[in-house]
């Protein structure tokens, strides 16, 4: 839709108008400049600037001739102008990211070069006796050129806007100054716009101060303060040496005591490790070295690990009780078979004994021989029995022999896979006590005490930021990110000996527990 008020600041204004499904043409009030697009199309776009002419220049004005390129004729344009259906003019709504505020990572700031864009929208009406269209294929879309344009972040940040007026648009991110030129332009015109912002130009970073390059730096997102100060040059003199070599030394001696902990953490799980293979519910510890647990570690730490060999050691007894149990069955069992084996030969030897004797009786006619058979019978059936059992009794006699193997078995392979744990935590002791080797050496170095010096330096870092109510001094660290137009102001300040740990840095790496006494099984 074409706002009203906005027609008659548009007489002189060049258009760039898009046509979707049927082309683009350049137009001014008075002139068609060029034409892209499928056969019929001129006459739509001069059709268009037709109604443009009627609205722009009443009845009672003159309106400037049109000429539609070379060897174009004379058309009564403002007797056709070409209708549009209405559109709708609600009031846009302000992002809630931006009603509520908050950080932006990258915020319009002052002295910013914005570049704002503002298109139009309108619909074309169906013309009479023309193709069937869609509202897309009729919808034509044009730059404001007489308002957009590259605008600078004044002081009190706000961009001045033709027709507009002054918009803040300082401390949001350019979705929100979209937000705020849309809202702007609603506001004078009347009419829904699409608005796009870029960055133009930024205004550049400063440093001075304690550096060997001071001066101004271009800006890019994300900028931090220790990466403009590795572009403004190493430090230059030995006061400023000496703070880069305090902040090392400060580094260090935490490296140092971080890898302390981890060795000693393992180191003590060392010794849970070897307290389990060797069935022991204590981890042997002297009272020197609890107190650098405790220490280092913490006294949850050191619980930890003795609630964790417990845990181990009543699995690894369940297991053994549970695999006991199923032996002694299997005994049980084994000397039943066995005693009915025993039966089954005392049977046996009685039947034949038996079987002899009513033979003789046979041979002497004491007996029939049907009693005698009957006796061979029985014989059979005990052996038969006999047989049964001892295949049973070898059965079990074999399990058991099995679960007694296999007992033995898990033990040792208990055994195993915790004399590998020790070596795996030996080697990562030894690792790290290979980086302690190297941090102390570093040290060695770096400790300004070592070289008699009574106190080291530390720099200090202020940034003096542009605001609407004028600088506003912040102070910073490192990592502290900056924005376009800061001042980084770097100064050389004493700084008290380092005190973070409890005792000094030529007796932090003594007194560990022995990492080689540890390894031996």
């Amino acid at each position: 839709m074409i706002g009203g008020t906005g027609l008659h600041a548009l007489r002189t204004s060049l258009f760039y108008l898009t046509v979707i499904g049927f082309g683009a043409a350049v137009v001014t009030s008075t002139q068609v400049v060029e034409v892209t697009g499928p056969s019929g199309f001129r006459d739509r776009a001069l059709g268009l600037v037709s109604d443009v002419r009627s609205r722009l220049f009443p009845a009672t004005e003159s309106a400037p001739a049109l000429d539609d390129g070379p060897g174009a004729q004379d058309v009564p344009l403002a007797a056709a102008p070409l209708p549009f259906e209405p559109q709708a003019t609600a009031e846009p709504d302000l992002p809630e990211a931006c009603r509520v505020g908050g950080p932006v990572a990258d915020p319009v700031v002052i002295g910013d070069q914005l570049r704002l864009r503002f298109f139009e929208r309108a619909v074309a009406a169906v013309l009479p006796g023309g193709p069937a269209t869609t509202a897309a294929e009729r919808t034509i879309v044009f730059e404001r050129l007489d308002l957009s344009g590259s605008f600078q972040v004044a002081a009190d940040g706000t961009v001045t806007l033709p027709l507009l007026g002054r918009v803040h648009v300082a401390d949001t991110d350019l979705a929100c100054a979209e937000a705020a030129a849309r809202l702007a332009y609603f506001a004078a015109l009347q009419a829904p716009a699409t608005v796009t912002a870029s960055f133009d130009a930024r205004p550049q970073v400063l440093v001075k101060g304690a550096v060997r390059a001071p001066g101004t730096y271009s800006f890019t997102p994300g900028l931090t303060v220790d990466r403009l100060l590795a572009a403004a040059g190493a430090l230059g003199n030995g006061a400023i040496e000496a703070a880069a070599t305090q902040a090392a030394l400060v580094q260090r001696r935490n490296d140092l005591l971080n890898l302390q902990a981890q060795k000693l953490g393992l180191q003590l799980k060392q010794k849970r490790l070897e307290a389990a293979a060797g069935g022991s519910p204590e981890i042997r510890l002297d009272a020197r070295e609890e107190e650098q647990i405790l220490r280092l570690l913490g006294p949850e730490r050191l619980q930890a690990e003795r609630s964790a060999l417990r845990a181990e050691l009543e699995e690894a007894t369940a297991l053994e009780t549970q695999k006991q149990a199923g032996l002694a069955d299997l005994s049980a069992r084994v000397a039943d078979l066995e005693s009915q084996v025993s039966l089954a030969n005392a049977q046996l030897d009685e039947l034949a004994q038996r079987r002899d004797e009513l033979q003789r009786f046979k041979e002497r006619g004491f007996v029939l021989a049907q009693q005698l058979d009957g006796t061979v019978f029985n014989i059979m059936v005990s052996e038969r029995f006999q047989r049964g059992v001892k295949a049973s009794l070898l059965t079990l006699q074999s399990e058991a022999r099995l679960g007694r193997e296999g007992l033995v078995a898990a033990k040792a392979q208990r055994q195993r896979e915790l004399a590998l744990q020790i070596r795996d935590v030996a080697e990562a002791a030894n690792q790290i006590e290979a980086q302690l080797r190297t941090v102390r050496s570093d040290l060695a170095l770096l400790d300004p005490t070592a070289a008699g010096s009574d106190s080291g330096v530390m720099l200090e870092l202020v940034i003096a930021r542009p605001t609407e109510a004028g600088p506003v001094d912040l102070p910073a660290d490192t990592t502290t990110r900056l924005l376009p137009g800061d001042l980084l102001s770097v100064t050389v300040r004493a700084a008290p000996e380092f005190a973070g740990a409890d005792r000094r840095v030529s007796d932090l790496g003594e007194g560990l527990l022995p990492t080689g006494a540890l390894a031996q099984e």
